[in-house]
Protein backbone atom coordinates (compact mmCIF):
# COMPACT_ATOMS: atom_id res chain seq x y z
CA UNK A 1 0.00 0.00 0.00
CA UNK A 2 1.30 3.26 -1.24
CA UNK A 3 1.99 5.85 2.07
CA UNK A 4 0.73 9.65 2.18
CA UNK A 5 2.29 11.64 4.82
CA UNK A 6 0.06 14.36 5.69
CA UNK A 7 1.72 16.95 7.73
CA UNK A 8 0.27 19.96 10.10
CA UNK A 9 1.80 22.98 9.44
CA UNK A 10 1.03 25.63 12.00
CA UNK A 11 1.43 22.62 14.65
CA UNK A 12 4.84 21.91 13.63
CA UNK A 13 6.05 25.84 12.76
CA UNK A 14 4.76 26.66 16.33
CA UNK A 15 6.72 23.01 17.70
CA UNK A 16 9.76 23.99 15.76
CA UNK A 17 9.96 28.03 16.91
CA UNK A 18 9.24 27.71 20.35
CA UNK A 19 11.79 24.33 21.29
CA UNK A 20 14.83 26.20 19.72
CA UNK A 21 14.00 29.38 21.23
CA UNK A 22 16.40 29.78 23.34
CA UNK A 23 18.69 28.84 20.35
CA UNK A 24 20.03 31.90 18.55
CA UNK A 25 19.95 31.42 14.81
CA UNK A 26 19.47 34.08 12.22
CA UNK A 27 21.14 34.96 8.58
CA UNK A 28 24.02 37.16 8.21
CA UNK A 29 21.04 39.39 7.02
CA UNK A 30 19.99 39.00 10.31
CA UNK A 31 16.72 37.20 9.73
CA UNK A 32 15.44 34.72 12.34
CA UNK A 33 15.58 30.88 11.71
CA UNK A 34 14.92 28.70 14.65
CA UNK A 35 11.62 28.07 13.94
CA UNK A 36 12.94 26.63 9.81
CA UNK A 37 15.85 25.23 11.83
CA UNK A 38 13.17 22.94 13.96
CA UNK A 39 10.84 22.55 11.30
CA UNK A 40 13.50 21.17 9.02
CA UNK A 41 14.72 18.52 11.38
CA UNK A 42 11.55 17.63 12.42
CA UNK A 43 10.51 16.91 9.02
CA UNK A 44 13.79 15.42 7.65
CA UNK A 45 13.10 12.72 10.48
CA UNK A 46 9.91 12.10 9.50
CA UNK A 47 10.40 11.78 5.88
CA UNK A 48 13.22 9.69 6.75
CA UNK A 49 10.97 7.60 8.80
CA UNK A 50 8.09 7.25 6.69
CA UNK A 51 9.44 7.22 3.27
CA UNK A 52 6.05 7.91 1.99
CA UNK A 53 5.38 7.99 -2.21
CA UNK A 54 2.95 10.93 -1.00
CA UNK A 55 3.80 13.88 0.99
CA UNK A 56 0.74 17.14 1.91
CA UNK A 57 1.53 19.95 4.38
CA UNK A 58 -1.63 21.81 5.65
CA UNK A 59 -1.46 25.52 6.53
CA UNK A 60 -4.48 27.54 7.94
CA UNK A 61 -5.34 30.70 7.36
CA UNK A 62 -6.13 34.15 9.29
CA UNK A 63 -9.73 33.80 8.05
CA UNK A 64 -12.36 33.10 10.18
CA UNK A 65 -13.58 29.70 10.74
CA UNK A 66 -17.14 28.01 11.45
CA UNK A 67 -15.57 27.17 14.55
CA UNK A 68 -15.39 31.11 15.13
CA UNK A 69 -18.90 31.71 14.16
CA UNK A 70 -20.29 29.41 16.48
CA UNK A 71 -18.24 30.32 19.26
CA UNK A 72 -16.98 33.54 19.21
CA UNK A 73 -14.25 33.23 21.93
CA UNK A 74 -12.52 30.20 19.89
CA UNK A 75 -8.68 30.77 20.15
CA UNK A 76 -9.80 34.63 21.55
CA UNK A 77 -6.58 33.56 24.75
CA UNK A 78 -4.05 33.40 22.51
CA UNK A 79 -1.54 35.95 22.92
CA UNK A 80 -0.29 37.86 19.60
CA UNK A 81 2.36 35.49 17.90
CA UNK A 82 6.34 37.51 18.38
CA UNK A 83 7.69 39.35 15.10
CA UNK A 84 10.50 36.60 15.43
CA UNK A 85 8.02 33.91 14.44
CA UNK A 86 5.51 35.79 12.11
CA UNK A 87 8.41 36.60 9.56
CA UNK A 88 9.81 32.76 9.49
CA UNK A 89 5.96 31.70 8.46
CA UNK A 90 7.46 33.05 4.76
CA UNK A 91 10.42 31.07 5.22
CA UNK A 92 8.88 28.14 6.13
CA UNK A 93 6.76 27.96 2.66
CA UNK A 94 10.06 28.83 0.81
CA UNK A 95 11.67 25.71 2.39
CA UNK A 96 8.69 23.38 1.81
CA UNK A 97 8.87 24.77 -2.16
CA UNK A 98 12.58 24.09 -2.31
CA UNK A 99 12.41 20.10 -0.94
CA UNK A 100 9.75 20.23 -3.17
CA UNK A 101 6.46 19.40 -1.38
CA UNK A 102 2.81 20.05 -1.85
CA UNK A 103 1.21 22.59 0.53
CA UNK A 104 -2.25 23.72 0.27
CA UNK A 105 -4.60 25.94 2.59
CA UNK A 106 -8.10 27.04 2.18
CA UNK A 107 -10.16 29.96 3.33
CA UNK A 108 -12.47 29.61 6.28
CA UNK A 109 -11.23 25.60 6.85
CA UNK A 110 -8.21 24.74 9.99
CA UNK A 111 -5.48 22.11 8.78
CA UNK A 112 -6.87 20.21 11.02
CA UNK A 113 -9.73 19.84 8.16
CA UNK A 114 -7.88 19.73 5.56
CA UNK A 115 -5.92 17.25 6.81
CA UNK A 116 -9.25 14.96 7.84
CA UNK A 117 -10.71 15.68 4.54
CA UNK A 118 -7.59 14.11 3.00
CA UNK A 119 -7.65 10.85 5.56
CA UNK A 120 -11.62 10.55 3.84
CA UNK A 121 -10.61 10.67 0.41
CA UNK A 122 -7.86 8.34 0.22
CA UNK A 123 -8.70 5.02 2.10
CA UNK A 124 -6.76 2.90 -0.18
CA UNK A 125 -3.46 4.88 1.21
CA UNK A 126 -1.41 4.28 4.53
CA UNK A 127 -1.93 7.29 5.98
CA UNK A 128 0.27 8.83 8.50
CA UNK A 129 -0.09 12.53 10.06
CA UNK A 130 2.68 14.85 11.80
CA UNK A 131 1.88 16.83 14.05
CA UNK A 132 1.65 18.21 17.80
CA UNK A 133 -1.77 18.17 17.93
CA UNK A 134 -3.12 15.79 19.82
CA UNK A 135 -6.73 16.76 18.02
CA UNK A 136 -5.51 14.47 15.69
CA UNK A 137 -6.06 11.10 17.24
CA UNK A 138 -9.62 11.27 16.26
CA UNK A 139 -8.35 10.17 12.82
CA UNK A 140 -6.98 7.26 13.83
CA UNK A 141 -8.40 4.47 12.30
CA UNK A 142 -7.27 0.98 10.56
CA UNK A 143 -4.92 2.81 7.96
CA UNK A 144 -4.23 5.73 9.52
CA UNK A 145 -1.57 6.68 12.11
CA UNK A 146 -0.19 9.61 13.91
CA UNK A 147 3.63 10.83 14.54
CA UNK A 148 3.43 12.87 17.86
CA UNK A 149 6.00 15.08 18.52
CA UNK A 150 5.79 14.58 22.14
CA UNK A 151 9.00 16.81 23.33
CA UNK A 152 11.29 19.30 21.63
CA UNK A 153 12.09 18.90 18.16
CA UNK A 154 13.66 15.21 17.99
CA UNK A 155 10.93 13.05 20.20
CA UNK A 156 7.89 11.17 18.18
CA UNK A 157 5.68 8.56 19.50
CA UNK A 158 3.70 6.87 16.28
CA UNK A 159 0.37 6.10 17.76
CA UNK A 160 -2.27 3.87 16.17
CA UNK A 161 -5.47 2.18 17.64
CA UNK A 162 -3.49 0.11 19.76
CA UNK A 163 -1.19 3.03 20.98
CA UNK A 164 -4.13 4.89 21.79
CA UNK A 165 -6.02 2.63 23.60
CA UNK A 166 -2.61 1.63 25.89
CA UNK A 167 -1.26 4.87 26.65
CA UNK A 168 -4.13 7.59 26.56
CA UNK A 169 -7.03 5.14 27.20
CA UNK A 170 -8.92 6.43 24.74
CA UNK A 171 -10.52 5.20 21.08
CA UNK A 172 -10.19 7.41 18.34
CA UNK A 173 -13.77 8.57 18.90
CA UNK A 174 -13.71 9.68 22.17
CA UNK A 175 -10.74 12.16 21.79
CA UNK A 176 -13.46 14.51 20.74
CA UNK A 177 -15.53 13.03 23.88
CA UNK A 178 -13.11 14.38 25.94
CA UNK A 179 -12.83 17.67 24.48
CA UNK A 180 -16.95 17.55 24.79
CA UNK A 181 -16.10 17.27 28.66
CA UNK A 182 -12.95 19.48 29.86
CA UNK A 183 -12.13 21.74 27.16
CA UNK A 184 -9.47 22.41 25.92
CA UNK A 185 -7.24 25.79 27.26
CA UNK A 186 -5.30 25.90 24.16
CA UNK A 187 -8.23 26.76 22.00
CA UNK A 188 -10.22 28.33 24.32
CA UNK A 189 -13.04 25.45 24.31
CA UNK A 190 -14.85 25.66 27.67
CA UNK A 191 -16.09 22.13 28.59
CA UNK A 192 -18.13 22.04 31.70
CA UNK A 193 -16.89 23.56 34.64
CA UNK A 194 -15.19 21.74 37.16
CA UNK A 195 -15.10 18.62 34.67
CA UNK A 196 -11.34 18.19 34.84
CA UNK A 197 -9.37 15.30 32.77
CA UNK A 198 -9.15 12.87 35.61
CA UNK A 199 -12.79 12.72 35.89
CA UNK A 200 -13.26 13.33 32.36
CA UNK A 201 -11.57 10.35 31.74
CA UNK A 202 -13.74 8.40 34.53
CA UNK A 203 -17.06 9.43 32.87
CA UNK A 204 -15.87 8.03 29.46
CA UNK A 205 -14.14 5.03 30.76
CA UNK A 206 -17.92 4.27 32.22
CA UNK A 207 -20.04 5.64 29.87
CA UNK A 208 -17.83 5.88 26.71
CA UNK A 209 -19.85 8.79 25.11
CA UNK A 210 -21.57 12.25 25.98
CA UNK A 211 -24.48 10.71 24.77
CA UNK A 212 -24.74 7.56 26.64
CA UNK A 213 -23.56 9.87 29.75
CA UNK A 214 -26.76 12.32 29.46
CA UNK A 215 -29.32 8.64 29.25
CA UNK A 216 -27.39 8.07 32.73
CA UNK A 217 -27.42 11.44 34.67
CA UNK A 218 -29.56 9.49 37.44
CA UNK A 219 -26.76 7.64 37.95
CA UNK A 220 -24.45 10.49 39.11
CA UNK A 221 -24.25 11.86 42.80
CA UNK A 222 -24.14 15.57 44.09
CA UNK A 223 -22.16 18.21 42.56
CA UNK A 224 -20.97 16.45 39.80
CA UNK A 225 -24.34 15.36 38.82
CA UNK A 226 -25.42 19.22 38.82
CA UNK A 227 -22.79 20.21 36.64
CA UNK A 228 -23.23 17.41 33.95
CA UNK A 229 -26.65 18.14 33.56
CA UNK A 230 -25.86 22.48 33.67
CA UNK A 231 -22.97 21.83 31.51
CA UNK A 232 -25.04 19.74 28.52
CA UNK A 233 -25.76 22.73 25.74
CA UNK A 234 -21.37 23.52 26.89
CA UNK A 235 -20.66 19.85 26.24
CA UNK A 236 -22.14 19.43 22.89
CA UNK A 237 -20.87 22.87 21.81
CA UNK A 238 -17.14 22.07 23.21
CA UNK A 239 -17.07 18.73 21.11
CA UNK A 240 -19.01 20.32 17.92
CA UNK A 241 -15.74 22.97 18.13
CA UNK A 242 -13.10 20.21 18.87
CA UNK A 243 -14.21 17.88 15.75
CA UNK A 244 -12.75 17.89 12.46
CA UNK A 245 -14.42 18.17 9.54
CA UNK A 246 -13.66 15.58 7.08
CA UNK A 247 -15.58 16.40 4.28
CA UNK A 248 -14.30 20.11 3.11
CA UNK A 249 -14.76 20.55 -0.49
CA UNK A 250 -11.63 21.02 -2.66
CA UNK A 251 -10.11 19.06 -4.99
CA UNK A 252 -6.49 17.93 -4.43
CA UNK A 253 -4.80 15.65 -7.60
CA UNK A 254 -2.42 13.31 -5.75
CA UNK A 255 0.19 13.23 -8.29
CA UNK A 256 0.63 16.82 -7.42
CA UNK A 257 1.46 15.45 -4.15
CA UNK A 258 4.44 12.79 -5.44
CA UNK A 259 7.34 12.94 -3.19
CA UNK A 260 10.74 13.86 -4.92
CA UNK A 261 13.17 15.71 -3.09
CA UNK A 262 15.28 17.74 -5.00
CA UNK A 263 18.62 18.21 -2.89
CA UNK A 264 20.31 20.36 -5.09
CA UNK A 265 17.23 23.18 -4.60
CA UNK A 266 17.49 22.54 -0.92
CA UNK A 267 20.86 22.91 -0.83
CA UNK A 268 20.21 26.58 -2.47
CA UNK A 269 17.67 27.43 0.43
CA UNK A 270 20.20 26.45 3.31
CA UNK A 271 23.02 28.68 1.70
CA UNK A 272 20.71 31.57 0.61
CA UNK A 273 20.00 31.54 4.71
CA UNK A 274 23.14 30.65 6.01
CA UNK A 275 21.83 27.31 7.74
CA UNK A 276 25.20 25.45 7.01
CA UNK A 277 24.69 22.93 9.71
CA UNK A 278 21.96 21.69 8.06
CA UNK A 279 23.33 21.99 3.79
CA UNK A 280 25.97 19.67 5.35
CA UNK A 281 23.76 17.01 5.77
CA UNK A 282 22.61 17.56 1.85
CA UNK A 283 24.09 15.57 -0.79
CA UNK A 284 23.93 18.26 -3.75
CA UNK A 285 23.26 16.82 -6.86
CA UNK A 286 23.07 18.93 -9.52
CA UNK A 287 22.06 18.87 -13.33
CA UNK A 288 22.75 22.49 -14.76
CA UNK A 289 25.65 21.93 -17.25
CA UNK A 290 28.58 19.91 -18.13
CA UNK A 291 32.15 20.34 -17.06
CA UNK A 292 33.94 17.93 -19.26
CA UNK A 293 36.63 20.34 -20.24
CA UNK A 294 40.52 18.92 -21.23
CA UNK A 295 43.09 20.52 -19.49
CA UNK A 296 46.30 21.42 -20.07
CA UNK A 297 49.23 21.56 -18.70
CA UNK A 298 50.36 24.96 -17.45
CA UNK A 299 53.04 26.86 -19.55
CA UNK A 300 54.02 30.29 -20.88
CA UNK A 301 50.89 30.30 -23.21
CA UNK A 302 48.67 30.73 -20.54
CA UNK A 303 51.16 34.37 -19.76
CA UNK A 304 48.36 36.70 -21.06
CA UNK A 305 46.09 39.52 -20.28
CA UNK A 306 41.99 38.65 -18.95
CA UNK A 307 43.63 35.29 -17.56
CA UNK A 308 41.17 34.18 -14.62
CA UNK A 309 42.96 32.52 -11.31
CA UNK A 310 40.88 30.39 -9.06
CA UNK A 311 42.17 28.68 -5.91
CA UNK A 312 41.00 24.76 -5.47
CA UNK A 313 40.08 25.66 -2.08
CA UNK A 314 40.01 22.28 0.30
CA UNK A 315 39.85 23.53 4.17
CA UNK A 316 38.79 26.74 5.67
CA UNK A 317 38.84 30.46 4.61
CA UNK A 318 40.80 33.56 4.71
CA UNK A 319 44.06 33.53 7.03
CA UNK A 320 44.04 29.49 7.21
CA UNK A 321 42.83 28.95 3.46
CA UNK A 322 44.00 25.38 2.64
CA UNK A 323 44.44 24.86 -1.36
CA UNK A 324 44.68 22.15 -3.41
CA UNK A 325 45.87 24.04 -6.29
CA UNK A 326 44.73 26.76 -8.80
CA UNK A 327 42.76 26.38 -11.94
CA UNK A 328 44.01 28.78 -14.48
CA UNK A 329 42.53 29.98 -17.84
CA UNK A 330 39.73 32.00 -19.97
CA UNK A 331 37.33 30.73 -21.76
CA UNK A 332 38.93 28.93 -24.30
CA UNK A 333 41.82 26.99 -22.08
CA UNK A 334 42.06 26.06 -18.71
CA UNK A 335 45.15 24.68 -16.54
CA UNK A 336 45.56 23.10 -13.54
CA UNK A 337 48.73 23.98 -11.18
CA UNK A 338 49.16 21.47 -8.27
CA UNK A 339 50.32 23.41 -5.08
CA UNK A 340 53.40 21.99 -4.75
CA UNK A 341 54.05 22.63 -8.28
CA UNK A 342 53.36 26.32 -7.55
CA UNK A 343 56.06 26.74 -5.18
CA UNK A 344 58.43 26.11 -7.82
CA UNK A 345 56.75 27.10 -10.98
CA UNK A 346 58.44 29.83 -12.53
CA UNK A 347 55.84 30.96 -14.83
CA UNK A 348 53.25 30.76 -12.54
CA UNK A 349 55.46 33.74 -10.18
CA UNK A 350 55.60 35.55 -13.23
CA UNK A 351 51.95 35.43 -13.85
CA UNK A 352 51.17 36.17 -10.19
CA UNK A 353 53.93 39.38 -9.70
CA UNK A 354 54.39 40.21 -13.82
CA UNK A 355 51.98 42.95 -15.21
CA UNK A 356 49.63 41.25 -17.19
CA UNK A 357 46.12 41.84 -16.05
CA UNK A 358 44.51 39.04 -14.20
CA UNK A 359 40.73 38.55 -12.96
CA UNK A 360 40.24 36.46 -9.63
CA UNK A 361 36.98 34.21 -8.83
CA UNK A 362 37.31 34.56 -4.74
CA UNK A 363 39.46 37.34 -4.43
CA UNK A 364 40.53 36.78 -0.32
CA UNK A 365 41.06 33.56 -0.49
CA UNK A 366 43.42 33.86 -3.86
CA UNK A 367 45.54 36.46 -1.83
CA UNK A 368 46.36 34.65 1.12
CA UNK A 369 47.22 30.86 -0.31
CA UNK A 370 49.31 33.29 -2.46
CA UNK A 371 50.69 34.85 0.09
CA UNK A 372 51.42 31.38 1.76
CA UNK A 373 53.80 30.47 -1.10
CA UNK A 374 55.37 33.86 -0.55
CA UNK A 375 53.89 35.00 -4.10
CA UNK A 376 52.82 39.08 -3.82
CA UNK A 377 49.76 39.78 -6.56
CA UNK A 378 50.18 42.43 -9.14
CA UNK A 379 47.72 43.52 -11.81
CA UNK A 380 44.30 42.85 -10.19
CA UNK A 381 41.67 43.95 -12.07
CA UNK A 382 38.57 42.18 -10.90
CA UNK A 383 37.09 40.38 -8.23
CA UNK A 384 33.74 37.89 -9.18
CA UNK A 385 32.51 37.25 -5.96
CA UNK A 386 33.17 41.32 -4.91
CA UNK A 387 31.55 42.68 -8.06
CA UNK A 388 28.17 39.84 -7.45
CA UNK A 389 27.98 40.98 -4.37
CA UNK A 390 27.66 45.05 -5.36
CA UNK A 391 25.09 43.90 -7.35
CA UNK A 392 23.25 41.87 -5.14
CA UNK A 393 24.01 41.98 -1.38
CA UNK A 394 22.42 38.53 -0.54
CA UNK A 395 25.58 36.96 -2.91
CA UNK A 396 28.59 36.35 -0.14
CA UNK A 397 29.34 33.08 -1.13
CA UNK A 398 30.52 31.21 -3.91
CA UNK A 399 28.14 28.87 -4.12
CA UNK A 400 25.16 31.50 -3.23
CA UNK A 401 26.71 33.08 -6.60
CA UNK A 402 26.61 29.38 -8.51
CA UNK A 403 22.94 29.47 -7.08
CA UNK A 404 21.95 32.89 -8.40
CA UNK A 405 23.37 32.13 -12.13
CA UNK A 406 22.91 28.53 -12.72
CA UNK A 407 26.64 27.87 -12.71
CA UNK A 408 26.53 24.16 -11.60
CA UNK A 409 28.41 21.69 -13.31
CA UNK A 410 26.67 18.10 -13.25
CA UNK A 411 30.12 16.14 -11.75
CA UNK A 412 29.93 16.22 -7.78
CA UNK A 413 34.07 16.53 -8.16
CA UNK A 414 34.57 20.10 -6.95
CA UNK A 415 38.03 20.88 -9.37
CA UNK A 416 35.29 20.25 -11.92
CA UNK A 417 32.75 22.47 -10.64
CA UNK A 418 35.81 25.38 -10.37
CA UNK A 419 36.19 24.53 -13.43
CA UNK A 420 33.08 24.78 -15.07
CA UNK A 421 32.79 28.50 -13.00
CA UNK A 422 35.68 29.51 -14.59
CA UNK A 423 34.95 28.87 -18.16
CA UNK A 424 31.25 30.51 -17.57
CA UNK A 425 32.98 33.67 -15.52
CA UNK A 426 33.30 35.73 -18.69
CA UNK A 427 30.16 37.14 -19.59
CA UNK A 428 29.14 37.28 -15.65
CA UNK A 429 32.56 39.65 -15.08
CA UNK A 430 30.71 41.79 -18.00
CA UNK A 431 27.47 41.78 -17.09
CA UNK A 432 28.00 43.39 -13.48
CA UNK A 433 30.58 45.73 -14.83
CA UNK A 434 27.71 47.41 -16.94
CA UNK A 435 25.18 47.04 -13.74
CA UNK A 436 27.99 48.66 -11.89
CA UNK A 437 27.88 51.49 -14.52
CA UNK A 438 24.60 51.25 -14.97
CA UNK A 439 24.24 52.33 -10.93
CA UNK A 440 27.33 54.67 -11.03
CA UNK A 441 29.29 52.92 -8.77
CA UNK A 442 32.23 51.13 -11.27
CA UNK A 443 34.39 53.93 -9.40
CA UNK A 444 33.72 52.89 -5.96
CA UNK A 445 34.70 48.91 -7.31
CA UNK A 446 37.58 50.06 -9.11
CA UNK A 447 38.99 52.69 -6.75
CA UNK A 448 37.92 51.20 -3.20
CA UNK A 449 36.62 47.83 -3.07
CA UNK A 450 39.33 46.10 -5.32
CA UNK A 451 42.61 47.48 -3.63
CA UNK A 452 40.60 47.16 -0.38
CA UNK A 453 40.68 43.21 -0.89
CA UNK A 454 44.50 43.28 -1.15
CA UNK A 455 44.71 45.50 1.71
CA UNK A 456 42.61 43.54 3.80
CA UNK A 457 44.09 40.32 2.55
CA UNK A 458 47.95 41.14 3.92
CA UNK A 459 46.75 43.03 6.92
CA UNK A 460 45.21 39.53 7.68
CA UNK A 461 48.05 37.72 6.72
CA UNK A 462 50.74 40.19 8.35
CA UNK A 463 48.59 40.55 11.56
CA UNK A 464 48.16 43.89 13.83
CA UNK A 465 50.46 44.85 16.65
CA UNK A 466 48.39 45.53 19.64
CA UNK A 467 48.62 46.11 23.40
CA UNK A 468 47.45 43.33 24.91
CA UNK A 469 47.11 45.49 28.58
CA UNK A 470 45.40 48.65 26.77
CA UNK A 471 43.15 46.00 25.76
CA UNK A 472 42.56 44.64 28.87
CA UNK A 473 41.85 48.11 30.91
CA UNK A 474 39.45 49.10 28.09
CA UNK A 475 37.75 45.73 28.09
CA UNK A 476 37.16 46.78 32.13
CA UNK A 477 36.25 49.78 31.59
CA UNK A 478 33.31 48.70 28.88
CA UNK A 479 32.21 46.34 31.72
CA UNK A 480 31.58 48.92 34.14
CA UNK A 481 29.74 51.18 31.80
CA UNK A 482 27.54 48.14 30.47
CA UNK A 483 27.04 47.60 34.06
CA UNK A 484 25.98 50.77 34.90
CA UNK A 485 23.76 51.06 32.13
CA UNK A 486 21.95 47.74 32.75
CA UNK A 487 21.68 48.24 36.75
CA UNK A 488 20.06 51.45 35.54
CA UNK A 489 17.32 49.67 33.30
CA UNK A 490 16.60 47.05 36.14
CA UNK A 491 15.59 50.24 38.53
CA UNK A 492 13.68 51.23 35.75
CA UNK A 493 11.41 48.43 35.10
CA UNK A 494 11.48 47.26 38.39
CA UNK A 495 13.05 43.91 38.20
CA UNK A 496 15.93 42.18 36.34
CA UNK A 497 15.56 40.17 33.36
CA UNK A 498 17.32 39.42 30.39
CA UNK A 499 17.76 42.24 28.71
CA UNK A 500 19.27 40.58 25.23
CA UNK A 501 15.69 38.81 25.24
CA UNK A 502 13.52 40.48 22.78
CA UNK A 503 10.58 38.35 24.39
CA UNK A 504 11.69 39.32 27.67
CA UNK A 505 12.37 43.29 26.78
CA UNK A 506 9.04 43.27 24.90
CA UNK A 507 7.12 42.59 27.90
CA UNK A 508 8.95 45.11 30.15
CA UNK A 509 8.40 48.11 27.64
CA UNK A 510 4.89 47.45 26.59
CA UNK A 511 3.32 45.35 29.50
CA UNK A 512 4.98 46.53 32.33
CA UNK A 513 6.21 50.36 31.19
CA UNK A 514 3.43 51.14 29.34
CA UNK A 515 5.14 52.31 26.12
CA UNK A 516 3.14 52.93 22.81
CA UNK A 517 3.57 50.18 20.30
CA UNK A 518 1.70 48.98 17.07
CA UNK A 519 1.28 45.54 15.71
CA UNK A 520 5.04 44.57 15.65
CA UNK A 521 5.36 44.89 19.25
CA UNK A 522 9.30 45.51 17.45
CA UNK A 523 11.61 46.24 20.68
Amino acid sequence: MQKLLLIDGNSMVFRAFYATLNQRMTSKSGQPTNAVFGFSNMLTKALDLINPDYTLIAFDTAAKTHRHIAYKEYKATRKPLPEELISQFPLVREFIDHIPLKRFELEGYEADDIIGTMVQKFPDKEIVILTSDKDMLQLINGNTTVLLMKKGITEMELVDKEVLKENYELEPFQVIELKGLMGDSADNIPGIKGVGEKTAMKLLSEYHTIDNLYLHTDELKGKLQERIIEGKEIAYLSKDLATIDTKVEFSIDLDDCEFHLDEDLLAKFYRKYDMNSLLKKVARQSEHGSAQTKLEAFSKDFLIDDIVIAPYVTSSNGYGVLVDGYVIGNDEKVSYLDYEEAKTNFDFKQLIEGNFSKRLIDGKNTYHSLYQLGLKPHGITDDLLVLAYLVDSSITTIDKLKDAHQLWAESDNARDQLVYLLQNSYPLFNSFREQLELFDIIDLYEDVEIPLVSVLSEMEHTGILVNADNLKEMAIETEKIVNTHRDAIYEMANKEFNINSPKQLGEVLFDDLNLPTGKKRST
